[in-house]
């Protein structure tokens, strides 16, 4: 049981745009059975992925893989 209320998380953390990250933001997208070229970013003229693309287009694409 709660001695005190809870406090929403906006008031107990502030998020400045205009301050620099202290440490890198990193996004790892992994998917099974996802075949190369199947995104837009990567040259699929069928598949769309605007998202997606617009991620890779702001940050680095992982282009070779090998398992």
């Amino acid at each position: 049981m709660l001695k005190r209320p809870a406090q929403p998380a906006a008031a107990t953390k502030t998020n400045r745009i205009d301050e620099p990250a202290s440490r890198p933001n990193v996004l790892f997208i992994i998917a099974d059975d996802w075949g190369f070229p199947h995104a837009g970013v990567y040259g699929d003229a069928v598949v769309k992925t605007p998202h997606f693309d617009k991620l890779a287009r702001e940050g680095m694409l992982f282009t070779d893989a090998h398992c």
